[in-house]
């Protein structure tokens, strides 16, 4: 009886995820409430980092946001702000839920609490997203100039 315990303890003992994991796998938000900005830059998870995936220009590129972390149920980053703040985010594994809560010291409103509904991409994926985004800017740009 006493091995059927510890063979259940260790059985149920499940150690910490390690970053690195998830690499290679990213996610496209949009905001689910508030005020504010309606979308973010998709997220792109590799070498153990955090990537917001912009345009410049019209030209795709990664700005790193900083290193990740995992659980079992979150993967988690921490961007320190030029004011002295800070945005603390986690993305629910399950259910894609990207909360940030933004961390402006000194200010009336010291945080900001912010929530994203995702969805997963690869890296193929957030490719077209952004395609779409550069073929909108193209259509403007057109527009402007006529």
């Amino acid at each position: 009886m006493k091995y059927v315990v510890i063979l259940v303890f260790l059985l149920g003992f499940t150690p910490p995820v390690q970053a690195g994991e998830v690499d290679g796998e990213g996610v496209i938000c949009h905001k689910q409430e508030g005020y504010g900005k309606k979308y973010l830059d998709p997220i792109f998870l590799e070498n153990g980092l955090v990537l917001a995936v912009e345009l410049d220009k019209l030209t795709i590129r990664k700005r790193q946001l900083g290193k990740y972390r995992t659980s079992n149920s979150l993967v988690t980053w921490r961007l320190d702000i030029e004011s002295g703040g800070s945005a603390k985010s986690s993305l629910d594994r399950e259910t894609l839920k990207l909360s940030t809560v933004v961390h402006v010291p000194g200010t009336q409103e010291e945080y900001t609490y912010l929530h994203f509904k995702c969805e997963s991409a690869d890296w193929i994926r957030i490719e077209q997203h952004m395609q779409i985004r550069i073929d909108k800017l193209k259509e403007e740009m057109e527009d402007n100039n006529n």
